[in-house]
């Protein structure tokens, strides 16, 4: 799958070969054919997992990991996945901490709560995408039992 998004710095292609019967790997994001960000994913019975998702530091500021996100969820839906979901977690060193570099644990919560992520507990997010039979709606978490 490939999706092409203009910005003000150029057309933004994103790009996986991955199949919803997969067992993961990578969707990149690409600016001027320069890998501009990635994200890594594991899938498990339509369920997706975001190990990570990196927007490179040169690159941060300009909506790049909106657009990312926008082309994960895209996937998804194309795909049929049930779910994605997210442990977000800063990934900022001390050293990055020192330039104000990196997102905080906050903003990080913040960037998925807005694509419609809910957090749950200990910072995992979870965004249902599809139906999942037994009432079970987009949007709405639940633990089973």
């Amino acid at each position: 799958m490939k999706r092409f998004y203009p910005t003000a710095s150029g057309t933004v292609v994103c790009e996986t070969d991955l199949d919803i019967t997969d067992v993961g790997g990578i969707m990149h994001a690409f600016l001027n054919n320069l890998r501009i960000g990635y994200a890594n994913v594991h899938i498990c019975n339509k369920h997706i997992k975001i190990h990570k998702l990196e927007v490179y530091e040169k690159y941060r500021g300009k909506d790049f990991g909106n657009i990312l996100m926008k082309f994960i969820l895209e996937w998804c839906n194309k795909h049929g996945a049930f779910s994605a979901n997210v442990h977000a977690c800063s990934g900022i060193t001390e050293s990055m901490m020192k330039k104000g570099k990196g997102l905080t644990q906050e903003k990080s919560i913040h960037f998925y709560v807005k694509f419609g992520f809910i957090k749950t507990v200990d910072n995992w997010l979870i965004i249902r995408l599809k139906c999942c039979g037994d009432g079970i709606f987009p949007n709405v978490f639940y633990k089973g039992g």
